[in-house]
């Protein structure tokens, strides 16, 4: 499976840094590695971005600052890895508010470029769901998924991109078998941690603006596990 990395920099030296680190690791790793170039956030903004796994971000850049684009990234639905690359320490909490995966200063170094290829190279190995609902199978990535939810003795699937897919099993089956970064933050839905943008009281907003209620025997379990995805 090919890993589509987006590097977003406008400074010369950095772009090339960047991909001479990334064919190294590309080479290492025997990848199927596509890198992308973009000098500008009008640039990226004219692709079709939702494909890439990862995008290195530089926070100041000449038209827009990366953090005011990563909340429209998100405030768009893109699922992808964001890393924040700058000179500047003061962004880091910035960096957690919009789900990045990491921030480093400037230059990146072979070590943590690996430790986020990495990283993304594990959520593209064959995760998926297998929803079976009267003789149709589909295959559904988890990083994709939003959160599951119990309806009757149906668990149905909410994916990022608008669709819910229905499968003939009770949720507290389907939950014993889902990775780790699911949380059941109700009896009747358990939730992508890594699609969590904001804890609000008894409230989680997931990825796009919807709203899930957490019950009180979930509630600090929930939290907790946020607060450690922002680590």
């Amino acid at each position: 499976m090919t890993i589509n990395v987006c590097i977003l920099e406008d400074e010369e030296p950095y772009i090339r840094t960047l991909e001479e680190l990334l064919r190294k690791w590309q080479a290492a790793n025997s990848a199927d590695l596509s890198v992308s170039v973009c000098r500008s956030g009008e640039e990226f903004l004219s692709l079709d971005y939702s494909h890439f796994s990862l995008l290195f971000l530089d926070i100041r850049l000449g038209d827009t600052d990366g953090v005011s684009l990563a909340y429209r990234l998100r405030q768009d639905g893109y699922t992808g890895e964001l890393v924040f690359l700058t000179a500047y320490q003061e962004y880091v909490f910035e960096g957690y508010n919009v789900r990045a995966l990491n921030y480093y200063l400037k230059p990146i170094s072979y070590e943590q470029l690996d430790s986020c290829m990495q990283y993304v190279k594990r959520r593209q190995s064959g995760a998926y769901f297998v929803c079976r609902h009267y003789g149709n199978i589909t295959k559904i990535p988890y990083r994709d998924i939003l959160y599951f939810s119990s309806r009757n003795q149906y668990t149905e699937v909410h994916t990022s991109d608008g669709s819910v897919h229905r499968q003939a099993m009770p949720l507290k089956n389907v939950i014993s078998s889902l990775p780790s970064e699911f949380i059941q933050c109700h009896r009747t839905l358990a939730v992508n941690i890594d699609h969590v943008e904001k804890l609000d009281g008894t409230t989680v907003f997931v990825t796009g603006g919807e709203q899930l209620p957490i019950s009180k025997t979930y509630l600090e379990e929930v939290r907790e596990r946020f607060l450690e995805s922002l680590l």
